[in-house]
């Protein structure tokens, strides 16, 4: 009998027909499924199915300390509340852990448990129309291509000064911004304008006009797809992008940042990555740490 590994738990491959016997094997950190099948018309095989899950992760969560952990420290603690737990898994605890909102990862190999007063929402939002075919194109046609793209309104969410007019950014890595402009253009003549500075916007821009720019490189991805608006970048441009602080009032700025800290889960980590990429950490920091609220978790 030959014992095969497969990476997901389902049967749909092999039809429930063929299924003779299941039987199931729960433990703290995996669960296995083991069932025989029809093999040949004749012979019977014994396939295996086995994915890593966390059934009593809340038994570590309960034990962490309120101040920062190494992964060294997670490891210990994981083994002292389940002895069978191994070096290997470690990665794949961290990873669901931060995934659900049960720890932070504050800094190089530093982590700390998540209090219950933590806004674990993470930021999402609503593309238009116009911004739903740019990234049908994008993806069709420049599928290697690396971009960002976000709209001007979604800042009202934050903003005392509401914005009138829309503008959709689209942030291309370097070696495909001429491609991309050209592609764009011939789609929405009229509306496209190419690394514009703030005059030309306001000159030239229009409702829903289309501004191409270039994309940092290190830039944050989004959350559930690569091209979606990273909360990290949007606070860190805010700062390091000068056009689009000129075309905002800086002082909305305390209370926005405020409004995005409450309301969505930001990784302080990625943050001020970025923000080291943009050489506007120190800005950053100051500002966050003298005109606001905020509680910076990250050294």
């Amino acid at each position: 009998m030959k014992l095969k590994k497969k990476k997901k738990i389902g049967f749909s491959h092999i039809g429930k027909k063929k299924i003779k016997f299941a039987a199931m094997v729960l433990c703290s950190h995996s669960l296995t499924i083991y069932y025989i099948v029809k093999h040949n018309g004749k012979k019977t095989r014994i396939c295996r199915y086995r994915k890593e899950v966390w059934m009593k992760d809340y038994l570590l969560r309960d034990t962490l300390p309120d101040y920062t952990v190494s992964r060294q420290d997670i490891l210990k603690l994981a083994q002292k509340s389940d002895p069978l737990f191994r070096e290997g898994q470690l990665k794949g605890l961290l990873s669901y852990m931060i995934e659900n909102s049960k720890l932070e990862h504050i800094g190089r190999n530093q982590y700390r448990k998540v209090m219950n007063s933590v806004n674990t929402t993470k930021y999402e939002n609503q593309y238009s129309n116009i911004s739903l075919k740019i990234i049908s194109i994008m993806e069709e046609e420049f599928p290697l291509i690396e971009y960002r793209i976000w709209e001007f309104r979604w800042l009202n969410e934050f903003l005392n000064h509401q914005i009138g007019r829309n503008y959709i950014f689209l942030e291309v890595e370097k070696d495909g911004c001429e491609f991309v402009f050209e592609r764009i253009v011939s789609e929405f003549a009229g509306k496209v304008l190419l690394k514009p500075d703030l005059n030309q916007i306001l000159r030239y821009g229009d409702d829903n006009s289309i501004i191409i720019d270039r994309l940092i490189s290190e830039s944050p991805k989004g959350r559930n797809n690569q091209h979606q608006l990273a909360i990290e970048k949007l606070i860190v441009d805010l700062f390091a992008n000068k056009r689009l602080k000129d075309m905002l009032s800086f002082g909305d700025y305390p209370a926005a940042l405020e409004a995005i800290f409450s309301l969505y889960k930001v990784d302080q980590v990625i943050m001020f990555r970025y923000a080291r990429r943009r050489n506007k950490e120190r800005e950053l920091r100051e500002f966050l740490q003298n005109k606001t609220n905020i509680e910076l978790k990250v050294g």
